[in-house]
């Protein structure tokens, strides 16, 4: 930090200079700093993609989703085939609830490019969150060829594997199998894995095991997700299973 002071003090107009800083002062948690720098560097050059999509990060990570989302549609109006921007859009809707409209995106994306995973992603979660498990699965199943290892994909397909209401869909089996993995990934840490491994547990009819890690996902669970989560314990324990309902407004990932 004390050199890119330096560095700007010499040459406060050095746009490199200050989104290096920028970026310093958001992973120290220096929020308005880091905007101030933003800022600075787009009364430099306004419109610049790359410093207008770091502002709309850093407004979304303060919960202020229609202002970020405001930025990068006029960004995207300004060029609609810039990838990035509308794949960072997509996600800001997915994650405000407009499942709908980041999946009109998300398709913008893998339009020109099939590959994008991470468009591939946000799709499956939006359909997820619409209640299209059915679509949701076809695009899980392609992630988990293309990224066999990740987490979160493990996590959300084994949770729609065992929680959806259509009984064609499910596969308990499956579901443990993905959760285990995820679990493994992540050293049994996060209690929104474990919770998806007591949820397929439970789905194959072994409610002891899922009361086991039900269990130990309450225990280690962020407040904001406890009542939740007492709740699938207090399921299983009454040996039912937990099932996704279809809805729009659901949440946006497991």
């Amino acid at each position: 930090m004390e050199d890119l002071n330096k560095a700007i003090a010499i040459n406060p107009g050095n746009l490199t200079v200050l989104m290096l800083r920028a970026s310093v002062y958001q992973e120290k948690g220096e929020k308005e700093k880091a905007m101030a720098d933003i800022d600075q560097a787009l009364a430099i050059k306004p419109d610049l993609p790359m410093v207008v999509r770091t502002r709309a990060l850093l407004l979304a990570e303060d919960k202020r989703y229609d202002e970020a989302i405001g930025e990068l549609e006029k960004l995207r109006k300004l060029d609609p085939k810039d990838q990035l921007t509308t794949l960072q859009l997509g996600m800001l809707y997915s994650v405000h609830k407009k499942s709908a409209k980041a999946i009109e995106l998300f398709n913008a994306v893998l339009a020109e490019s099939p590959e994008e995973w991470r468009a591939l992603e946000g799709r499956a979660d939006s359909y997820l969150n619409l209640g299209k498990h059915a679509e949701a699965i076809a695009d899980y199943e392609k992630l988990n060829k293309a990224q066999p290892k990740d987490s979160g994909i493990l996590n959300n397909f084994a949770w729609v594997l065992a929680t959806s209401p259509d009984d064609n869909l499910r596969d308990g089996k499956r579901a443990i199998q993905m959760a285990t993995e995820a679990c493994e990934l992540t050293e049994y840490k996060l209690a929104h894995i474990l919770s998806t491994l007591a949820a397929a547990y439970a789905e194959t009819g072994d409610f002891d095991s899922a009361v086991k890690w039900s269990t130990k996902a309450v225990e280690i669970g962020e407040k904001d997700h406890d009542e939740d989560l007492k709740k699938e314990l207090e399921s299983y324990k009454a040996r039912k299973p937990t099932r996704e309902r279809l809805s729009e407004d659901g949440p946006a990932e497991k």
